[in-house]
């Protein structure tokens, strides 16, 4: 993945800026709209490459729990939790307020999401790992060195864009190109999904 800098370079050199010119004030701008695009994209599409597992534990007595620090907990494709023999069983989604009166310790068959934590239900009677499958956050674009989640290709064309039109300028060979490119990025996607008889 590029970093934030070079794609703001090559944003710059396609507007006909050369590297030696001034244009600190452009950078606020750019390096802005380059962050959008890379936000929109994540959340209307689905890149695969930014998929991501991670485990850890519920333990007894316990309900509310962190999500890892990289993920969007409202880009969750799947929990799951380790049963007693091993195996993996998912973890339902929606627990209302009756099911929080429950008294009864066992292992967690439901999650849901309570200001911004993990909240399972029934609570745990001893310790369980839970498995999370999530699409992982954007990463904050601030620093020149700060490398972009999605895939720098299609974020470059979707905020050149952005800036051509910020700019007034024309920019339908790059809306042509981001569409395309955006077709591709689907149809590699749709090629590794895996779709499974119920």
């Amino acid at each position: 993945m590029k970093s934030l800098q070079e794609v703001r370079k090559e944003i710059l050199v396609r507007l006909g800026f050369s590297d030696t010119q001034g244009h600190d004030n452009n950078k606020l701008l750019i390096d802005g709209i380059i962050e959008h695009a890379q936000n929109q994209l994540f959340f209307q599409y689905d890149f695969g490459k930014i998929r991501k597992v991670s485990s850890q534990d519920v333990v007894a007595g316990s309900v509310l729990y962190d999500f890892p620090t990289d993920c969007d907990y409202r880009q969750l494709v799947d929990i799951v939790i380790t049963d007693d023999s091993g195996r993996y069983k998912r973890l339902s989604n929606g627990v209302n307020y009756l099911d929080e009166n429950e008294t009864t310790r066992s292992i967690p068959t439901k999650y849901d999401v309570r200001d911004g934590q993990l909240l399972v239900n029934p609570m745990p009677d001893k310790t369980y790992s839970i498995r999370f499958e999530y699409f992982k956050k954007p990463a904050t674009l601030t620093q020149d060195a700060d490398l972009l989640t999605v895939d720098d290709e299609i974020v470059f064309l979707l905020a050149l864009v952005d800036v051509k039109n910020h700019y007034r300028l024309d920019s339908q060979v790059e809306q042509q190109q981001f569409k395309a490119q955006l077709e591709k990025k689907r149809d590699a996607v749709l090629g590794m999904k895996r779709y499974f008889r119920k």
